[in-house]
């Protein structure tokens, strides 16, 4: 008996689309036939250097549990795991903090998320700090989510290592007993990977074919992590996600003596994979969600998408004041909409950059997402918790703004009527010209003081 684990990340058509890299990681290593260890990653989008963030995530993560060898002593309960993941966490916060330093920008430019667990044949270990899953088939069951998904109402709100608040929100357990079958994940494959009716588990038509065709054919790993590329790549897999995809998957089993026990099993599957070679297993995967599921997920998406141009777009503006290290952070709370500038030392010019920001979500869609009712701009010296000073103003809506004009409009061709029919022709003109100047003078005075 002995352990394999094969895993790799896809790229997102969001983001090839976008020009943006890849932002998922994944990071394994099977210590021996008994002992395996593995992390995944999924870089936010919002983050500027996410991409950045998750690879040195997942890197420091594998290292630090290689080093202390945590898995010599099963720990003896979820506190004994804590105590192992907070280790864990510091020295991915640290070094995340390391390279934020060395390359001149905020830590949370580096944003990610991070799960990260240690298998044995007696036990797994796991711990996950915001989305993502981790899903097991102990012997003889069925699959078994680890973890509910770390998730809010919008896309960003959910947790990153670089958080305040990491070690508090980090989830860790330890399980007792023989797993055959671990994947862990990203969460661009969680809408066609987990059912949600009331709660979250796994769908089995998901994983099955993942574990049956792939994890426990007799092809060596190179074979194995190709299709899992291709699998991840397929044009059914990217019609039903455009997010980056991650998996990384794990079996125990006798691989040696595998075909020789199931072999009318093996060659069925072998020949139904090679009749669908362009899709490999996705003729046996299925969508796990109905269309409102699927709808809060594109919304999510779409959200994401917004915030990370808004983000783009104001960062853009500021490239000229480099000196200043600007850097714009977004986030949504409820009706607000709240962006932080980063930068090395004070702003004064706090009405240019309200404006800034002001103008980029009034050109962005986000609006049609979310009704944010007034945007926050807060301006902070690197690495300071205080704010050097606060601006907020409203966001017109332009429903009321078209309502406005039409209600202005027919207001000034009443009183244009009653002028020339109460004054000779000129003068009316004149008092109807001078009165609708008066009339827009005041409503744009009231709109650029609004804003």
């Amino acid at each position: 008996m002995q352990w394999q684990i094969v895993g790799c990340s896809a790229i997102g058509t969001k983001h090839i689309t976008g020009g943006t890299p890849c932002q998922d990681a994944v990071c394994y290593e099977r210590i021996s036939d008994r002992i395996i260890i593995g992390a995944v990653s999924d870089g936010m989008g919002s983050a500027r250097r996410s991409d950045v963030g998750s690879k040195l995530a997942v890197k420091t993560a594998l290292s630090q549990i290689k080093s202390t060898q945590c898995w010599l002593n099963q720990p003896k309960n979820d506190e004994g795991a804590r105590e192992i993941f907070r280790i864990v966490l510091g020295k991915v916060q640290a070094a995340l903090k390391k390279e934020a330093d060395s390359g001149g920008y905020s830590v949370k430019d580096l944003n990610c998320t991070l799960l990260a667990f240690v298998a044995t044949p007696e036990w797994l270990a796991a711990m996950q700090v915001g989305d993502g899953l981790i899903v097991v088939r102990p012997k003889g069951q069925d699959y078994q989510l680890v973890f509910m998904p770390d998730k809010g109402e919008f896309c960003n709100e959910t947790t990153s290592v670089t958080s305040s608040h990491a070690l508090e929100e980090m989830e860790v357990c330890v399980k007792s007993g023989s797993y055959a079958f671990i994947c862990a994940a990203t969460d661009g494959i969680e809408n066609i990977s987990l059912v949600k009716p009331e709660n979250w588990r796994p769908f089995e038509g998901f994983f099955k074919p993942l574990e049956e065709q792939i994890m426990l054919s007799t092809k060596n790993l190179a074979h194995k992590q190709q299709e899992i590329d291709d699998f991840l790549n397929s044009e059914q897999i990217n019609q039903k996600t455009d997010d980056d995809k991650t998996l990384l998957l794990c079996a125990y089993s006798d691989f040696t003596n595998f075909q020789n026990q199931n072999t009318v099993s093996q060659n069925n599957l072998q020949y139904q994979t090679a009749n669908t070679r362009q899709s490999k297993i996705t003729g046996t995967v299925q969508s796990s969600t109905n269309d409102t599921v699927s709808q809060k997920q594109k919304r999510r998406e779409d959200i994401e998408s917004e915030i990370a141009a808004i983000t783009d777009r104001i960062y853009r503006i500021f490239e000229n004041g480099v000196a200043y290290g600007i850097t714009p952070e977004i986030k949504i709370d409820r009706s607000y909409l709240i962006c932080d500038i980063i930068s090395d030392r004070s702003l004064n010019d706090k009405d240019m950059l309200s404006h800034v920001v002001h103008k980029a979500v009034i050109d962005s869609k986000i609006l049609s997402f979310i009704p944010i009712k007034k945007i926050k701009v807060y301006n902070f010296i690197k690495d300071s918790q205080t704010p050097c000073w606060i601006e907020e103003f409203n966001v017109p809506h332009r429903f009321l703004e078209i309502a406005t004009v039409i209600t202005i409009a027919a207001g000034l061709t009443f009183f244009f009527g009653l002028m020339k029919t109460l004054l000779p022709e000129v003068l009316g003109i004149i008092i109807s010209f001078i009165f609708s100047l008066i009339v827009i003078s005041c409503i744009w005075f009231l709109r650029v003081k609004t804003n």
